[in-house]
Formats: structure tokens, sequence, C-alpha cells
């Protein structure tokens, strides 16, 4: 309701806004757990992404995953990759910058036998804070070979020289 804006709100509420500083320059970090989609096979890594987003250049989050390890299961990682925005915007004389980092940390999980396994939680650490997120459960189950699948290569005859190129004529089908 306009109305109620009277000169001294509306000044209190300028003098608000301006006290955060230029817009965009707060930023909200937010954190999600993902991994690939499924089916998941015994012996194949799936990867369980933490991504930690809304980050300024200033502070740095670092993650590790906390908990037992279930028999079988083997977790490596993280492997981080870091990617970075920046914006400026000027506008009748005025500049607005927004500035954000996002870091994701991949992990590689696998295990060496069929069933559902926890994953636990991983930590993440910002500016003296700390958050767990919960990695929840992967089922594994085992890859059965298809009798009815075959698989064929071609070479050229002769002899094969290093670094000459060779075609190559591979065939996958089903009998």
């Amino acid at each position: 309701m306009i109305d109620c804006l009277t000169p001294y709100r509306l000044a209190v509420l300028a003098a608000a806004f301006l006290a955060t500083g230029p817009a965009g320059t707060l930023a909200a970090q937010e954190f999600q757990v993902a991994r690939q989609a499924g089916p998941y096979y015994v012996g194949e890594p799936v990867i369980v992404r933490v991504a930690a987003a809304g980050f300024t250049s200033g502070s740095e989050p670092t993650c590790q995953w906390k908990g037992d390890v279930a028999n079988g299961v083997t977790i490596v990682g993280p492997h981080v990759s870091q990617s970075s925005r920046s914006f400026t915007r000027i506008v009748n004389g005025r500049m607005t910058q927004r500035e954000s980092t996002n870091y994701d940390f991949d992990f590689q999980v696998t295990a060496d036998r069929e069933g559902t396994f926890a994953i636990g939680q991983f930590e993440v650490s910002y500016d003296g804070k700390t958050q767990l997120l919960d990695g929840g459960t992967i089922q594994f189950s085992r890859l059965e070979n298809d009798p009815d699948m075959r698989i064929g290569m071609s070479l050229p005859e002769g002899p094969v020289y290093a670094g000459q190129q060779v075609p190559i004529t591979i065939r996958w089908s089903y009998a």
C-alpha cells in the first residue's frame, strides 16, 4: 500500500537498502548433493557431487566425506572444480557489481559387491561454519553377461608401424 509510505518510512527503507551495500554483493550459500543417473553396477564408479554455490572471492569452502565406509565400498575424493561469474552494470552513472563463485566437489563411490549402501554425510566448512549434507544410499547390482551379445573387430592385414593410422571396424550386435 503506497499511501502507508510516509516520508519518514521511505527514508528508513532507503537507509536500510543502502546499508546492505551494492545490490548483489550479499550472496546466500546453497548446497546440494547429486549423483549421476543409475543404474549402478558393481566395480563401476559412481560420481557423487557436492555443489556449493554463491560464494564470494574471499571465502573458499572445503568438503570432506564423514562416516564409516561399508565393507566392500570405496570412496575417493574430492576432486574440486571451481567456476566464477562476474557482472558489472552501469546505469545513470551508478555502478553495480555482482560476483559469485561456485565449487563442485566430486567423489567416486565404488562397490565390489551387490547391495544397498548408505554413503554417509559430507561436511562442508566455510567462513568458520560447518554444514552436514546427507549422501543418501546407492544400490549396486551385478551386471550380468548377456550370451546373445556379440562384439567383433576387424583389422587390416599386413604390418603396422608405430604412429601409423590404422582403420579398425568394430561390430556390436545381438545374436
